[in-house]
């Protein structure tokens, strides 16, 4: 496989694949933003991580619009959304594309103008900002709210000095 750096505005598209480096300082922000141009997701990947972009997709119900994406990972990820539109994004292994985590954010939920999660292993799911409707593997949807981590399909309150809870972790 051949590795290329990435620079400030370059296009990737679905099957995309990432790498950061273990260096401590090694991230990666991606805005990714619908056909149409609005509306905006983006994922931040920390180090040592690998992330690959296997489905990016926008649909329109009547007047409800819905980014569907799909993320292969091993590591590390914060994930902001924003914008006027419905968000499933589905996480998956980046080989063996076994479902780590589904997330539902609904904007007719929202409370706030943005919501942001934080996925890493082991399996953990924290919401940071605003609310989604989240599930580990094959358990139970649950509404996860800013504050609060899913883990093993239970909803825990994390204390407010939680280093999870900052958005630049």
């Amino acid at each position: 496989m051949l590795w290329k750096n990435v620079q400030v505005g370059t296009v990737l598209g679905a099957h995309s694949l990432l790498q950061t480096s273990t260096s401590k300082d090694s991230r990666v922000d991606l805005e990714l933003v619908g056909d149409d141009g609005r509306g905006k997701c983006t994922v931040r990947l920390f180090p040592n991580s690998v992330l690959r972009l296997t489905r990016m997709v926008s649909k329109s119900v009547g007047p409800v619009s819905v980014r569907d994406l799909g993320l292969g990972l091993a590591g590390r990820i914060l994930v902001s959304l924003d914008g006027p539109f419905d968000y499933d994004v589905e996480l998956t292994g980046v080989t063996d594309f076994g479902i780590l985590a589904r997330v539902a954010f609904r904007r007719k939920d929202a409370a706030s103008g943005q919501t942001a999660f934080l996925f890493g292993r082991p399996e953990t799911l924290t919401v940071i900002k605003g609310s989604i409707e989240a599930r580990m593997g094959t358990g139970p949807q649950v509404r996860v709210r800013a504050g609060e981590q899913l883990r093993g399909g239970e909803v825990v309150q994390l204390p407010p000095t939680a280093p999870e809870l900052r958005l630049d972790p």
